[in-house]
């Protein structure tokens, strides 16, 4: 509430974050999210600097219903199953952040909390790829992994010196 923002003024607080985005999908949390723009705009009334939370994970029931070719987002691991956060939150899916459409979302959301929030500062939450043996292994991944290959190792020569092979297309990710 606005008095609970004087209180946190008067008490010599000067920024705040604010539980923004959590993965649900921009339509399902949209309330909330209406909610954290009024609080900001309290906020900013008062001096203090906004931040807001964006998560890196996916929630599958709302997300996919909200954006069902987000299923096609996911890190997939070396069997080919979606990485999920934990292994209590299986509702919970990795994005895997070489996808351009989740980039792409991604801005969306972004754009939200940039120009409708006019945020201070971005919190971003469980945006990266899993260590071994849950690491993405999804074709995107694979594809640049091999790029990643031909940047450091362009000619032929360094390929054979490095690998003993002619090219990195025979190179595979080994299993962990």
């Amino acid at each position: 509430t606005p008095e609970n923002v004087q209180l946190m003024v008067d008490a010599g607080v000067k920024w705040g974050r604010l539980h923004f985005y959590k993965g649900f999908g921009l339509q399902t949390e949209m309330p909330e999210i209406q909610r954290s723009i009024k609080m900001a705009e309290e906020m900013h009334k008062r001096g203090m600097k906004v931040s807001v939370y964006v998560a890196g994970t996916m929630f599958i029931e709302s997300f996919y219903r909200e954006v069902p070719e987000a299923a096609n987002w996911e890190q997939r691991d070396q069997v080919n199953r979606a990485v999920p956060y934990s292994d209590t939150q299986t509702y919970r899916h990795f994005a895997c952040p070489n996808e351009p459409a989740y980039n792409a979302y991604m801005k969306k959301v972004l754009d939200v909390a940039i120009h409708q929030v006019k945020t201070d500062e971005i919190f971003f939450d469980n945006i990266f790829l899993q260590p071994e043996p849950t690491s993405c292994r999804c074709d995107r991944c694979q594809r640049a992994f091999k790029d990643f290959l031909r940047r450091k190792y362009p000619t032929k020569e360094a390929v054979i010196r490095r690998f003993g092979y002619p090219d990195v297309d025979w190179i595979k990710v080994n299993e962990w």
